[in-house]
């Protein structure tokens, strides 16, 4: 299945990329994905996703991990480069994580894993990582949480319309997911926003609430 994430060149003026390093003003644990814990919810802040390359993150560890093998490594459950969301599973690694929509917005209001069919990793997913060169790339990923230009079922919206609100183009859909972990355990999962506090796109911040019976 190919997802077509391409922007069309009238968009690419209006898009502020972010090619800075992280805040001055962020702690070292917040720039690895540092987790500060609320009622067993976990929040991530502003996790680095700008370089044009996977970040691996680790819901039980709570943090960004380097596998040395994506493929077959069983550390990491998530990765996120830019608007795209790859999982450890399907055609993205050797593990257990799929996601599914819980159909809600409201991080609280999602109690237990929704029933359904859970989307694994799929080929032939094109990302754009630039556009000034266009520089795009087909890549495995997920293409329920994978966002883009008009989609509206992933992490992230990119559209014009979005800048009256956002600092450019790009907008959490603050869609809430059910995710599986590379062992199969359940994770309740919302992207919140997809900037810096200086307003530079892809820096995520996200929340989540791991489950062992798909009670939340």
């Amino acid at each position: 299945m190919k997802m077509n994430l391409f922007l069309p060149a009238l968009l690419a003026g209006m898009v502020t990329l972010s090619s800075c390093s992280k805040d001055d003003n962020k702690s070292s644990e917040q720039n690895q994905g540092g987790a500060s814990t609320n009622g067993g919810e976990k929040k991530i802040e502003n996790l680095d996703a700008s370089k044009k390359q996977w970040v691996y993150f680790s819901f039980e560890k709570g943090t960004t991990v380097t596998p040395t093998t994506p493929e077959t490594d069983l550390t990491w459950d998530v990765a996120f480069n830019s608007y795209a969301v790859k999982l450890n599973g399907g055609t993205s690694g050797k593990g257990q994580a799929e996601a599914i929509s819980a159909d809600s917005k409201d991080f609280a209001a999602v109690t237990k894993a929704p029933t359904g069919t859970f989307v694994k990793d799929k080929e032939g997913i094109e990302l754009t990582l630039s556009y000034r060169p266009i520089e795009s790339i087909t890549t495995s990923a997920s293409p329920l949480l994978t966002g883009g230009f008009g989609v509206t079922t992933g992490t992230i919206n990119i559209a014009p319309t979005n800048m009256p609100t956002w600092p450019s183009v790009y907008a959490p859909t603050k869609n809430v997911y059910v995710l599986k972990t590379a062992t199969g355990k359940l994770v309740k999962f919302q992207v919140t926003d997809f900037y810096s506090d200086k307003k530079a796109s892809n820096f995520i911040t996200f929340i989540y609430k791991v489950s062992t019976d798909g009670n939340f």
